[in-house]
């Protein structure tokens, strides 16, 4: 069956919300409370949710839904979803915005779309889902007036929760480059102009 990629919208919260409490996390439930809003996090944010509940932080991400503000794709086989990108207007993305390590104070109001995570559903991961969804955003990054695309993904090896920001060799053969570092991270974008 063929994947296909919608971006996250309101009438999808639902899918996405079953994702992520049902099949994203079913081998690593440490991680299950994020509903990807850690790169929403800026430092009052996050001693507002220090210690919060997992229906707290579902709560949260719903509103950063449906503010337009956590945005991505979903990558569904038939009707279930087996795979996110998170990926936006990098400006969007307070922990990233916070300092300098990421983005420089004269870069930050570059059009540049920003990819800080992907979930591949633990029975689907090795079928190039992720590999999918990173060339359906950059491709809707050229039709959306983004220069380019921007990851981090993490030096060296590591298994899929560790390399969350995708695989270095994904994006090197996607035609990204280096432009940084940060911290134990690359910094990787691919102009797209």
């Amino acid at each position: 069956m063929a994947i296909e990629i919608y971006p996250l919208t309101a009438e999808r919260i639902e899918d996405y919300f079953y994702y992520f409490d049902h099949v994203a996390f079913t081998d690593h439930a440490e991680w299950s409370r994020c509903y990807c809003t850690f790169y929403y996090f800026n430092s009052v944010t996050e001693i507002q949710l220090d210690g919060a509940s997992k229906n707290d932080m579902k709560q949260h991400a719903r509103r950063l839904i449906e503010s337009g503000k956590l945005t991505g794709y979903l990558a569904y086989e038939g009707n279930a979803v087996v795979g996110w990108c998170n990926a936006g207007p990098r400006g969007g993305y307070d922990r990233l915005m916070e300092g300098t390590e990421i983005c420089s104070d004269a870069e930050k109001s570059l059009p540049i779309k920003s990819i800080v995570c992907f979930s591949i559903a633990p029975n689907d991961r090795g079928r190039g889902i992720a590999t999918a969804l990173l060339n359906h955003v950059c491709a809707e990054a050229a039709s959306q007036g983004y220069d380019a695309v921007e990851a981090y993904p993490k030096w060296g090896e590591g298994n899929n929760f560790e390399q969350y920001h995708g695989p270095i060799h994904m994006y090197e053969r996607a035609g990204f480059r280096m432009i940084g570092e940060a911290g134990p991270y690359h910094v990787v974008r691919k102009a797209i102009k």
